[in-house]
């Protein structure tokens, strides 16, 4: 699965912080950031779509 993500704010310590806590995520196999409507396209892998949202809630949602 391929997930867009908008940064907040684009301060260096909160770009650094989001970059740190993703890498610490192993559902997130490859991350690219990107320009336009998203800063980051994450790649990330999970068995099933309900596995996604939990990793959504509970994991990257709740990352700097």
């Amino acid at each position: 699965m391929f997930a867009g993500v908008r940064l907040v704010r684009h301060t260096r310590a909160d770009v650094a912080a989001f970059e740190r806590a993703v890498t610490q995520l192993p559902e997130v196999v490859h991350t690219h950031h990107i320009t336009d409507t998203y800063d980051y396209l994450l790649q990330v892998e999970v068995a099933d779509l309900p596995a996604y949202e939990d990793f959504h809630t509970n994991r990257l949602a709740t990352s700097p």
